[in-house]
């Protein structure tokens, strides 16, 4: 069955994390993605903790760099050199996509800004990603994914209210910034096929911590507020809140319709009298003895376990909108989770049968795979020069001796 993206060859000059997932976006979608490596190999293969935690897998690998350079292939080459140059030129002749997330002074130095490099492809797109933007002040200043946390204000949503703000775990900024990066990039596709153009798409951790956040943007434009931090046991809807059960689990309700479900969640409760008590009998009253209601429900889910109380929820005669609070040791053997693949099986060459992330989408006719690990350092190096730009193996021979090539 063809791939949606068959065909599309990607250049991967990317670092970190970020970029690399986002490629590895489009080679789930069936492009030849080719990472460019400097000759000491990209800096992230040697990552070995991150939030705390040991990130190494047997043989020198780590979960990191494996996860973001999936069906990939890996040229490793001098770009500093005249012959490196060279190489890469030759690649982006036969190339759909270059991305980068290099700083923009950086590639210019090497030549391969998108000037320099639709003279030689008018239909090529360029991906830039960066931190802070294409333009303004510090358009070329770095930033990781902790920054981009903190200037798009994302950290000011986590936290206790009269406490500092928060990280979240888990690398948000890189992720969503490679998925928004990956979307420009598909945009691009479909403009160059319909209108037989190539172009420049840019974005970044700023714009792309901002899309996630849209509601609480077009909130502090729209009407000068902003989402506030909210103290659990002080929530205005309780019926919109988390509870700990008897066994220290969580449950979730998530019922924004308070008066459509206050009567079966109660009754479903035990705590039918509470129906129509004059401090709970409408939202306005529920929201007004907030503090009152949380203390009372916490209580009570306190006396049984969360299965016990999923049970319960789950015959009530009103399907009630709840669910469990779950440690990522349980969401990866959640069995929705399962069911719909977003945790998948993959047979690794060195590592054997592992279970890695799956996919979000589920496309019916063209569907994603995950067929190639990261690959090794330099890996597919004479394959690329020699099968994809036409270097004799003599002249690969010549760039090894050289040093362009390891």
């Amino acid at each position: 069955m063809n791939r949606i993206l068959e065909g599309i060859r990607v250049i991967d000059f990317t670092i970190g994390h970020h970029g690399p997932m986002a490629t590895a976006m489009l080679g789930d979608l069936g492009a030849e993605v080719i990472k460019v490596e400097p000759p000491e190999g990209e800096a992230m293969r040697v990552l070995y903790q991150i939030s705390g935690i040991s990130s190494r897998l047997p043989g020198g690998r780590n979960f990191v760099f494996e996860n973001c350079n999936r069906n990939k292939k890996s040229l490793a080459v001098d770009l500093k050199s005249e012959k490196g140059k060279e190489i890469m030129y030759r690649l982006v002749d036969k190339s759909d996509i270059f991305a980068t997330n290099y700083l923009s002074k950086a590639v210019a130095q090497l030549g391969l800004d998108y000037e320099t490099l639709r003279r030689r492809n008018p239909k090529i797109i360029y991906a830039g990603a960066n931190a802070w933007g294409p333009l303004g002040p510090d358009a070329d200043k770095p930033g990781w994914d902790y920054a981009g946390m903190a200037r798009s204000g994302f950290m000011y949503g986590f936290g206790a209210p009269d406490g500092p703000p928060q990280k979240a775990t888990g690398g948000i900024a890189d992720q969503i910034s490679a998925i928004i990066l990956a979307y420009g990039l598909l945009v691009a596709i479909v403009a160059r096929e319909r209108l037989g153009i190539g172009q420049k798409v840019n974005t970044s951790m700023l714009g792309s911590m901002m899309a996630l956040q849209e509601l609480n943007v077009a909130g502090r434009l729209m009407v000068g507020s902003e989402l506030l931090r909210l103290d659990r046991k002080k929530m205005p809807t309780p019926l919109y809140n988390h509870y700990e059960c008897a066994d220290g689990k969580w449950l979730v309700l998530a019922m924004l319709q308070s008066e459509r479900y206050w009567p079966y969640l109660v009754k479903a409760m035990g705590l039918p009298e509470l129906e129509k008590d004059p401090r709970f009998d409408s939202a306005e009253k529920r929201e007004e003895n907030c503090v009152e209601l949380v203390s009372i429900f916490d209580s009570v889910f306190a006396s049984k376990n969360r299965d016990e109380w999923i049970k319960i929820f789950n015959e009530s005669e009103e399907e009630l909108i709840y669910t469990e609070l779950n440690p990522m040791s349980e969401v990866v053997n959640d069995e929705q989770v399962l069911t719909n693949g977003y945790v998948m099986d993959f047979d690794h060459p060195v590592l054997g049968q592992i279970r890695v992330p799956g996919f979000p989408v589920a496309l019916s006719e063209t569907p994603l795979r995950r067929e190639l690990p990261a690959p090794d350092f330099a890996e597919h190096t004479e394959q690329i020069l020699t099968e994809t730009l036409d270097y004799t193996w003599e002249e690969v021979s010549e760039l090894k001796i050289q040093k362009v090539i390891p």
